[in-house]
């Protein structure tokens, strides 16, 4: 399960290159599978480079960028939302934080916990867990925010990226994608 999980920290330093992206304004989302939809947050739209690609087996459900890009210098504050099937294994969200915190840290060395902890909340109707966590990439205070959810055989990440210093405003910024976050289907077989 551990390499599985570090495809979903090389899309992440892929989303914090900051640049500027072939993007669409909407104002909900809904995945072109059919298995989930939520609402845009004000200030972010697709960006469609990234949907449906496979990253080290996880795929790539969507991203969320600024809709005015970001210096390509600089990290642009961005939201994706992933999707890694479980292949038949028992797995429950209390189990993912762990794991993933410990793969992010493998990833990226710098990477330590925001000292807010492991929350649990519901996502979907289903219960998740969130994570924070702080690192340096690029001589770059970034801080991060991750959401796991299983519904059926899958396991969805959203991870929320800013800058240390925009973190917070950014997390209120997209408070309502978790609040809208809806699986179309049945979630027990999503």
């Amino acid at each position: 399960m551990r390499q599985r999980f570090f495809g979903l920290f090389f899309l992440l330093g892929l989303l914090i290159t900051g640049l500027p992206a072939t993007v669409r304004a909407a104002n909900t989302f809904t995945d072109p599978q059919g298995r989930f939809t939520f609402t845009i947050p004000d200030g972010l739209t697709v960006d469609d480079r990234y949907t449906g690609q496979q990253a080290s087996g996880i795929e790539i459900g969507v991203v969320l960028t600024p809709t005015t890009p970001a210096d390509p210098q600089t990290l642009g504050n961005n939201v994706n939302v992933t999707i890694q099937s479980l292949g038949g294994m028992t797995a429950s969200v209390d189990d993912a934080g762990p794991t993933i915190l410990n793969n992010l840290q493998q990833a990226i060395p710098s990477a330590t916990p925001d000292g807010v902890g492991f929350q649990s909340l519901t996502v979907g109707g289903m219960p998740a867990q969130r994570y924070g966590y702080v690192a340096t990439i690029n001589g770059l205070a970034v801080h991060g925010s991750q959401v796991a959810v299983i519904a059926g055989n899958n396991i969805y990440f959203m991870t929320f990226t800013a800058t240390d210093d925009t973190f917070a405003d950014f997390i209120a910024q997209t408070n309502g994608l978790l609040t809208s976050f809806m699986f179309l289907n049945n979630p027990a077989t999503t």
